[in-house]
């Protein structure tokens, strides 16, 4: 699978997508990414590293699924690394329907530095 979900920092989820990543592959770590912040006791936020991603397999009909990982009260800041054309043509559609707090970065440490540069929640 190219797509490995780890956490790179206590409440930070980092999903490395990698290679020739499938539709079904995104919709399963995004059910993933679904089920933890189900079970996160307080709100995380996510890096989502395409960098080393060789194609963007994202559909409309993949968009309920992305709104209710968005929409999550669990899920706080999504940073992105490697935004292509393709990335960012989803990044602005889902940010009109739901408004999604997100960033774009270029590497991990920039994720990483914008994501502690936040104000801590109580």
């Amino acid at each position: 699978m190219p797509i490995f979900t780890s956490w790179y920092q206590p409440h930070i989820l980092l999903l490395d997508i990698r290679d020739d990543v499938t539709a079904s592959e995104v919709c399963d770590a995004i059910t993933q990414t679904i089920a933890i912040c189900d079970a996160a006791r307080q709100p995380i936020h996510m890096i989502s590293d395409w960098r080393k991603a060789t194609c963007y397999p994202i559909h409309y009909d993949m968009m309920s699924l992305i709104l209710k990982m968005v929409q999550h009260p669990n899920m706080d800041w999504i940073v992105v690394l490697g935004m292509s054309p393709a990335l960012n043509f989803w990044a602005k559609l889902v940010s009109q329907i739901a408004r999604p707090r997100y960033h774009v970065a270029d590497t991990l440490d920039e994720a990483l530095e914008f994501l502690v540069s936040l104000p801590t929640q109580v």
